[in-house]
């Protein structure tokens, strides 16, 4: 049973690869004429990338190890262990920060469209996006190392869950809070001078990073829920926290098909006219 575990873990693995390199290639395309958003989706996607492919060198070498029956030596496992659980870290948290500024970045062309090439910025975006690399990096390496430190085991679950926990909510305030502002501004139709083809671009990314966010707090659930109760704990808790960096990219290509037929449709009309 852990062996078929293992192979849908590499399948999973494998799709998150495959999906986020092509959403680079996608983003990349219009390189020249990327938004703020747009730099925060492909920041994403290279977090997501990375950790798939180090998950999927973690799940080949558990395979390889169960299908030859070898004897893995204590340090190895700790070694490998240990690995997992940062990249596991580190993709939660690069999920969070680049959910909750995306939230923010969404607010911000919404709320004050007149001002939004402020932090459209090179400067701005630049600096957004390291300083989300490297908080994610020094808090995945932090919580990593705190089960070595702490001499109960139960006491690094339970701060790990009350993490988790407040994650969630947070992050679920937040987009609540953007989904209302969204259709607020939608009743009043308060956005300026911008034409259709504009608001309805702007409509669109933001129910893009609302169904980012909120398929975050879904896959999160899992593994949260059995950090408060052990009894609970399932193989598809991890194997859902995989899941959501391969739903990312899948969100990005149905807004690229969406656009794509948008598009379409107003040159048909066009041309009819």
């Amino acid at each position: 049973m852990f062996v078929l575990w293992i192979v849908a873990c590499i399948i999973t693995d494998l799709a998150v690869v495959l999906a986020n390199l092509a959403e680079q290639l996608l983003i990349v395309r219009k390189w020249k004429s990327l938004q703020c958003i747009d730099c925060l989706l492909l920041s994403l996607s290279v977090s997501d990338f990375m950790c798939g492919v180090t998950s999927l060198g973690i799940d080949g070498w558990q395979l390889s190890r169960e299908m030859m029956q070898t004897i893995v030596p204590r340090i190895s496992r700790e070694l490998m262990n240990e690995i997992f659980d940062s990249v596991y870290l580190f993709s939660v948290f690069a999920s969070t920060f680049h959910v909750i500024v995306l939230a923010v970045e969404r607010f911000y062309v919404i709320k004050y469209p007149k001002t939004y090439s402020n932090i459209n910025t090179l400067n701005t975006k630049f600096a957004t996006i390291a300083l989300i690399w490297i908080v994610t990096l020094i808090l995945a390496q932090a919580f990593s190392v705190l089960i070595t430190f702490l001499l109960n085991v139960k006491l690094d679950v339970y701060t790990r869950a009350c993490l988790f926990a407040f994650i969630m909510l947070f992050v679920m305030v937040v987009y609540l809070y953007l989904s209302m502002l969204l259709v607020l501004q939608r009743k009043l139709n308060d956005f300026g001078s911008k034409c259709y083809a504009q608001q309805n671009h702007l409509e669109i990314m933001t129910i893009l990073c609302i169904f980012i966010g909120i398929s975050f707090v879904v896959c999160l659930i899992p593994i949260t829920i059995s950090y408060f109760n052990e009894e609970t704990y399932h193989p598809i808790g991890s194997l859902v926290i995989t899941l959501n960096s391969l739903i990312n990219p899948c969100i990005y290509f149905a807004k690229v098909i969406y656009e794509s037929r948008s598009t379409s449709k107003l040159r048909f009309k066009t041309t009819l006219a």
